[in-house]
This record gives C-alpha cells, sequence and structure tokens, in this order.
C-alpha cells in the first residue's frame, strides 16, 4: 500500500518504520490516533516530531472482533518543532535530562504516500537540508 488514505485497517507499516502510536482519550465511537516518530539530537535544542493522524471510527457489532469493527481515517501528516530547553553540557553539547519541552509550532505536510514520508523522514534523520519540502 503506497497511498495514505487508503488505510482503512491499523497501520502497522508505521510501527516498522520506527512510529509510535499515541491515542486521544477515547471519547465515544471516534477518536485519534496519532503515530509519531521524533528526531533529535544531544546537540540541538531543537526536536522535530512527524506526526501522521488518523482518525479511529469503532462499531458496535455483536459477533466480531474489535479489529474487523475498528477503521482507519488518513487524516494528514504534521511536523512539529519542539524548543527542548536543555542545559549545557560543553560548547558542543546539551544535558538531555534538563529538558524542558516547549512546542514551537505545528505544521500540515503535503504527503501523501509511504515513499513521500519515507523520504521526508530520511531527510530528517541524516540532518539534510530540508528547505525544499517546508
Amino acid at each position: 500500500m503506497n497511498e495514505l488514505n487508503e488505510v482503512e485497517k491499523e497501520p502497522a507499516f508505521l510501527y516498522e518504520r520506527g512510529f509510535q502510536r499515541r491515542d486521544d482519550e477515547p471519547c465515544g465511537s471516534t477518536n485519534w490516533a496519532y503515530f509519531e516518530k521524533e528526531f533529535k539530537s544531544d546537540e540541538s535544542q531543537v526536536c522535530f516530531l512527524v506526526q501522521v493522524l488518523f482518525e479511529v471510527c469503532t462499531c458496535d457489532d455483536p459477533g466480531y472482533t474489535i479489529i474487523e469493527l475498528t477503521s482507519y481515517s488518513f487524516n494528514g501528516v504534521y511536523l512539529k518543532v519542539i524548543d527542548r530547553q536543555m542545559e549545557a553540557l560543553d560548547s558542543r553539547f546539551f544535558d538531555d535530562e534538563t529538558e524542558h519541552r516547549r512546542k514551537v509550532g505545528k505544521w500540515p505536510l503535503d504527503i501523501k504516500t509511504t515513499a513521500q514520508l519515507d523520504t521526508f523522514c530520511n531527510l530528517l534523520g541524516n540532518g539534510t537540508d530540508m528547505r525544499g519540502f517546508l
């Protein structure tokens, strides 16, 4: 599956790409599932968080498993920028243990396929210039 909007069941392929799932508090039969991957370094105060957002709907029908009754609908891919506000260890490195996160902003990305998502994450992971994407 290449198109993210074709996802109907839990996107297990995101776990294989290093994403972790975070859910909003359940509020009825519909809630949000965030699949997130962090990009950070002990040499930087900035953390990038790539979020793939899905709306999750669960029906209530006896005789079916919860997996069969749960559907996913792709909402979008977002980039969150976080100021980690850490104390310096020396002239190059920062102390992760002193991290106090502050959200700088969140922006939607024009990413619709797994290939585009992989490319963007590879750019972040390699420290490559991202100006062409933002």
